[in-house]
């Protein structure tokens, strides 16, 4: 019972590590050359910063996996963390690299964010536009409406 709370948290320092990763990856991606393949792309962003998520990676994982204690909670903490942060790592350089590539594929193929089976086209817009049913306007009255149940009660004033 003991192991299975401190599991918990581990979360905390998975979500740093990894998002910081993906942050660097991601901007690594990004300032590459635009022109370039988007796998040649990723390529280059790991060449410039694949060393500094590796180092930030193995250095979290030999602190984790380097501290021997007696204390159960404490040891069970530090293993499951060293783990984490293993998986982490193996997951940031292909799983999360991967999406990175296909999610630029599905921009130059202008497809949708949520729904990538279809295609977003400017030309298909502007024919919506151009032949989007014309509903009568309706005109507005100069005069004020004259509702009988809103009117005042007493007839002189």
């Amino acid at each position: 019972m003991l192991a299975f709370l401190t599991c918990h948290l581990v979360i905390f320092i998975l979500l740093g590590v990894g998002i910081d990763d993906a942050f660097i990856i991601n901007d690594a991606f990004e300032r590459v050359d635009q022109s370039l393949d988007p796998a040649a792309r990723l390529v280059e962003a790991f060449d410039e910063v694949g060393p500094a998520v590796l180092l930030t990676s193995l250095t979290d994982f030999v602190a984790f996996l380097g501290i021997s204690y007696k204390i159960a909670a404490i040891l069970w903490f530090c293993t499951t963390a060293a783990i984490a942060v293993f998986a982490v790592f193996l997951f940031q350089i292909t799983f999360f690299s991967a999406l990175v590539v296909l999610n630029k594929h599905r921009q130059q193929a202008r497809l949708y964010d949520i729904c990538p089976l279809f295609p977003w086209h400017a030309r298909r817009a502007q024919s919506r536009e151009g032949s989007s049913i014309s509903r009568a306007e309706p005109e507005i009255s100069q005069e004020a409406p004259h509702n009988d149940a809103m009117s005042s009660p007493i007839q002189g004033t």
